[in-house]
């Protein structure tokens, strides 16, 4: 798929769409799977890289897409010692989302993110 590009500041975050199969693989690699349970979408910090299924079941892999990066805006800005220094970082990567990404929230809003 891509990339999503956070600027200077931040590691650009690998985005994938891949199979079902992939992400409980990944899941439970991770030890974060369980089988009750139907996987979209895993954000996972160690890779910097988010996985979204081609076809889910649930929720359209636009809306499973901006979900696992609200997952990293958390993980990314867990470092910040009070709270509006949190809020502070998640701003400053969501503005940097919506500056350096116009192509993929182009894709979001259309709903075209697997036809790419």
């Amino acid at each position: 798929m891509g990339w999503i590009n956070l600027g200077d500041d931040y590691k650009p975050i690998e985005v994938s769409i891949v199979d079902v199969c992939v992400i409980e693989q990944k899941a439970m690699e991770l030890g974060v799977y369980n089988s009750d349970e139907h996987i979209e979408g895993l954000w996972i910090p160690g890779e910097h890289a988010i996985y979204v299924v081609r076809n889910p079941k649930h929720n359209t892999p636009e809306f499973v897409l901006v979900h696992e990066f609200m997952h990293s805006l958390d993980d990314l800005s867990d470092t910040h010692e009070d709270e509006e220094n949190v809020i502070d970082c998640k701003t400053q990567l969501l503005l940097a989302f919506l500056k350096y990404n116009r192509e993929l929230i182009s894709l979001i809003t259309a709903k075209e993110l697997c036809d790419s």
